[in-house]
């Protein structure tokens, strides 16, 4: 662990009432019922440091290091839009084709008095008005719904029927009876059923391996579900049980762990990814290295440039969220990811830097915030002061 790594680790940056004061990372843990925990910073377009540590499971299980996955659940969806623009570079797909003209067996329905006619550069920025914000999972045993089930809104399948519910393009805030906004999941489910129609192909994972994964040197990563036959060979360690220690937005004093631990999906393109944060700041350095050197011709700088355009009426580019900086010349590409039982984030500053983290618990967000203030404090990120 390097000299940064220590500062972080044991000092993490809590803000209380007017002023802020300092924690160990074990400490923030105990605190949010936390038992397994990775990190990984990147500085100068590579990797600084990894970090990973506690127990698979509270009061035993085994110890984590930095190969143990994590569920990234939203992150997913980044990882998912690269491969699509690659299908995009390759003028398999197009952006802004209506999604109808491409499925097959099925047509996206929508209200009375609203166009069904979306297209994916809509989904992949959260502006086709549809419905489904995510997904709970379904513990290992139970039954698994079809990607057809999922969209019909059909049993086993725990969602509503997904639909254009809303005049795409439109802003849409986030209230308080519509907490999540514009935000659908629903609709990189729908985008994952159109990828597979157009090729042809149904293996989901499999796709990824090859279109993102296996290129991208993620060697600890998949979209294969546990209830798979080859997740076991990619994962043959014990996975971290999931917690999550809130009911009704009050924190429990006690560790709660999910249903069966962690949770299978089939829609995978919204939340179905395992990974570790190494694999995940190999993601970053991979995209910012084609920012900065166009070094890869099966997704190139321009093509990559077009994730990277915030849309009109839209926080999202292309898969990522886009936030500007202090810096004029400089941004942030990122995205954040809530599994029942599991948080992650990865983000990534155009200048080559970036963070990435893993963890097994729901329990607030203050978390990796906390950890995201102490980081960018560390190396400096123009994000604006973190410290008083």
């Amino acid at each position: 662990m390097n000299e940064r790594a220590n500062r972080i680790i044991n000092g993490l940056i809590v803000k209380e009432g007017e002023g802020y004061r300092t924690y160990t990372l074990q400490e923030r843990m105990d605190y949010f019922h936390t038992t397994a925990f990775s990190i990984a910073c990147i500085d100068q377009y590579k990797i600084d440091f990894v970090y990973s540590t506690g127990t698979t499971e509270h009061d035993g299980g085994t110890k984590v290091n930095d190969q143990t996955p994590f569920m990234a659940a939203s992150v997913s969806k980044a990882v998912f839009a690269v491969a699509l623009m690659k299908l995009v570079q390759r003028g398999i797909i197009d952006l802004d084709r209506d999604v109808n003209e491409y499925l097959k067996g099925y047509v996206l329905p929508a209200k009375q008095g609203l166009s069904n006619r979306v297209t994916l550069r809509m989904i992949m920025a959260h502006l086709a008005g549809l419905n489904v914000d995510g997904f709970g999972g379904y513990a290992p045993g139970q039954p698994l719904p079809t990607v057809l089930q999922v969209l019909n809104g059909e049993p086993p399948a725990k969602t509503e029927r997904l639909m254009v519910v809303r005049e795409p393009n439109t802003y849409v805030p986030k209230t308080a009876e519509n907490p999540t906004g514009p935000y659908s999941g629903g609709g990189f489910v729908l985008a994952q059923k159109l990828v597979l129609d157009v090729l042809g192909v149904t293996d989901f994972a499999a796709l990824m391996d090859e279109l993102v994964l296996k290129p991208f040197g993620m060697t600890n990563s998949t979209f294969y579900q546990s209830c798979d036959p080859q997740f076991a060979k990619i994962y043959p360690q014990p996975l971290p049980t999931g917690y999550n220690n809130t009911r009704g937005g009050e924190r429990l004093d006690h560790y709660e762990p999910i249903p069966g631990g962690h949770g299978n999906y089939t829609e995978l393109a919204a939340g179905g990814l395992w990974s570790t944060a190494e694999d995940l700041a190999k993601f970053g350095v991979h995209l910012l290295n084609i920012l900065k050197n166009d070094d890869d011709p099966e997704l190139t700088r321009d093509t990559f440039r077009q994730m990277l355009v915030q849309q009109k009426n839209s926080e999202n580019g292309i898969g990522f969220y886009i936030y500007p900086t202090m810096n004029k010349d400089e941004f942030m590409f990122a995205h954040t990811g809530c599994n029942n039982g599991f948080l992650s984030m990865a983000y990534y500053l155009s200048s080559g830097k970036g963070l990435t983290m893993m963890f097994n618990s729901n329990e607030g967000l203050d978390f990796y915030y906390t950890v995201g203030r102490t980081v960018a404090n560390e190396y400096g990120w123009p994000i604006g002061e973190t410290q008083e």
